[in-house]
């Protein structure tokens, strides 16, 4: 995944064969991060989630790599990127309206890995933050409500999250 690399590696072209290889470097992943987080954090219409290919980058940054199906795991491309930290950054830089409006529409997969990413490895500040936006009568009743791709994965991470 071409994003994936791009937070992981610099692009370098070689004179002999014209490809373009990539160099992994150790980079401080602090200013990628905010922008992608930034791209998301204003609520408008449409929202960037709403395309799939926008929530699947959102939802591997949070998984901490792309799910093979054959493996049915993970596929981590580096040991230095942190899905955690990526989380808590959500978490401050989207805030609760954003989270709870994307949650209520095409990002119910986003929101659900980040419930999982939460309620294994956040803090207990930010469990309970999360729990709080996600178990407010208005949200949780739209989004049981409504008819979204996801919705039922998105409803047991909620679970998950409520019982830790």
């Amino acid at each position: 995944m071409a994003v994936r690399t791009s937070l992981n590696a610099t692009a370098r072209r070689t004179t002999t064969d014209h490809h373009l290889t990539f160099t992994p470097v150790c980079t401080d992943q602090s200013a990628a991060t905010k922008t992608l987080l930034e791209l998301i954090a204003s609520p408008s219409s449409p929202h960037p989630i709403d395309a799939s290919h926008v929530a699947r980058l959102y939802k591997t940054l949070l998984q901490g790599g792309h799910y093979d199906q054959l493996s049915k795991s993970i596929t981590k491309p580096s040991s230095s990127f942190s899905p955690s930290g990526f989380a808590s950054s959500f978490l401050t830089a989207v805030g609760r309206d954003v989270t709870v409006a994307i949650a209520q529409e095409n990002g119910a997969f986003v929101v659900a890995e980040l419930c999982r990413r939460v309620s294994v490895e956040g803090t207990d500040e930010e469990r309970r933050s999360l729990r709080t936006w996600l178990a407010e009568e208005g949200a949780n009743k739209n989004i049981r409500e409504k008819e979204i791709k996801g919705k039922n994965v998105l409803l047991r991470s909620i679970d998950v999250l409520l019982s830790t």
